[in-house]
């Protein structure tokens, strides 16, 4: 078992950054940005304001109304963040399209595991909150070792995420949960400040567009810091990295 450093796996996520930033800013912009966006525009999500069980329906029929779009929506982020996590992890040290390939290769694998993950997290969080958190940790690196190991199997890769969290669970859950209060605050001010802006500067016919993008480049920008985060925990817990 490796003990989990938090100044170390910052380190290592801020140097991942800084040495792949021209490459990692156009990949966020193609794959989770565009999508984003388009998802934003022709399925936007319903306005859920607690996690219970009316809240879950919500979201179920919310699912079942604008499958084919989300699906659509979706596949270029899963795309697109198996090849960050490839282009950074595999040890062939891989260009930008052989580690979309190996994201492809793997697709059918990396979109089961993410639905997977989301499933055993949302219903962790309902079940008084805790086990959900807990999960969080033991999961957070489950998509990292799929596509640094090549892991074609989602349960294999569940499985690989246990045991290289074995220890670390409530540590990796509380930089996460530490993170993610950050990013909350820093999102809600930002969107808050050039929402005003925008619409002051915007047409009101173009204004609802202006937005939603500025809500995906948002979006965009946390969901490139949450992969960045579990490949700089995936390398400090594996050890082979």
């Amino acid at each position: 078992m490796n003990k989990l450093s938090y100044d170390a796996a910052w380190a290592d996520l801020v140097a991942m950054a800084k040495s792949n930033a021209s490459v990692l800013a156009i990949l966020a912009g193609a794959f989770l940005l565009l999508p984003n966006f388009a998802e934003l525009l022709f399925a936007p999500p319903p306005n859920i304001r607690t996690l219970d069980w009316n809240g879950l329906r919500q979201m179920e029929d919310y699912y079942q109304e604008n499958a084919l779009t989300l699906i659509l929506c979706n596949l270029p982020v899963w795309l697109g963040s198996a090849g960050i996590l490839a282009l950074l992890l595999d040890p062939r040290r891989l260009t930008v399209g052989e580690a979309l390939k190996s994201g492809l290769r793997l697709l059918p694998g990396v979109i089961a595991l993410n639905w997977l993950i989301q499933f055993l997290i949302v219903m962790g969080l309902l079940l008084l909150v805790v086990p959900g958190v807990y999960l969080i940790g033991r999961l957070m690196v489950a998509a990292p070792a799929q596509m640094a190991e090549r892991i074609g199997n989602p349960i294999r890769a569940l499985g690989r995420s246990f045991a290289l969290t074995d220890g670390n669970a409530w540590r990796i859950a509380g930089m996460v949960l530490l993170i993610a209060v950050v990013v909350i605050i820093v999102a809600s001010v930002a969107n808050a400040i050039v929402g005003i802006v925008l619409s002051v500067v915007l047409p009101k016919a173009v204004l609802g567009e202006g937005l939603a993008l500025l809500r995906s480049t948002i979006g965009a920008a946390t969901a490139l810091l949450s992969l960045l985060l579990g490949a700089a925990l995936y390398r400090q817990l594996s050890p082979a990295r």
